[in-house]
């Protein structure tokens, strides 16, 4: 291969890897990863809940009208404490 075909082929690479670069901080920018956003909302609601229904010694059942979102995540009771209080039973 000759020396002067080689600086066109880095140029090119070099031009793309920059436009990944730009298409990434714009789609940032523009909001395109906002799921992670509602993500990160949702789980600090998940805790919310579960820090409520920890102050009851996780008595009360999972009603929907005060743990709304426990109840629709999780099946059952021992799922929701499991993942309020990190614990493997």
């Amino acid at each position: 291969m000759r020396k002067g075909i080689s600086l066109p082929i880095n140029t090119i690479i070099i031009i793309i890897v920059c436009f990944l670069v730009l298409l990434a901080i714009i789609m940032f920018f523009t909001g395109t990863f906002s799921p992670a956003a509602n993500t990160t909302k949702t789980e600090s609601e998940l805790r919310n809940e579960c820090w409520k229904w920890q102050r009851t010694l996780y008595t009360d059942t999972l009603s929907s009208t005060e743990y709304p979102l426990l109840n629709t995540t999780f099946n059952n009771i021992t799922e929701a404490k499991r993942y309020c209080t990190g614990i493997e039973e």
